[in-house]
Parts: C-alpha cells; sequence; structure tokens
C-alpha cells in the first residue's frame, strides 16, 4: 500500500496526544484495500504501524475512490 499511488493519507487527531499519527488507506501488492494508523519516528526514517486491517466500510471505500 506505501507504492499505491492512488493511496490516501490524513493526520488522525483523536489518538495524536502524545504523537502525531496518521491513516493511511490504499492498495496492497495483493489488490486488497487496507486502512493502517501509523507515526513516523527519527524524523520519518522510520514507521511504526499503529495498527493495520482490510478497509471494510463504504465510508472507507469512498475516501480511497475519491482520493481524500
Amino acid at each position: 500500500m506505501w507504492a499505491d499511488e492512488k493511496s490516501v493519507e490524513f493526520f488522525y487527531p483523536e489518538h495524536s496526544k502524545a504523537e502525531d499519527r496518521y491513516i493511511r488507506i490504499g492498495r496492497s501488492t495483493g489488490s486488497r484495500l487496507l486502512l493502517v494508523i501509523f507515526c513516523e519516528r527519527e524524523a520519518g526514517e522510520v514507521i511504526r504501524i499503529i495498527s493495520a486491517r482490510k478497509a471494510t466500510n463504504k465510508k472507507e471505500e469512498k475516501q480511497y475512490a475519491k482520493g481524500i
């Protein structure tokens, strides 16, 4: 999903008190639509994955399709 040019990423303010968290929705190399919550460490050199799952609801699918 990191190589998916159509993936969308946005700031996740609800749980960003101690660190900035982001949500990314994109397709895996196996064409599955995934949602990943992550933060960046060491000035963006390291990505810590907090949660990853298949994007299952219509809102997530629409966000990916519209690029928002």
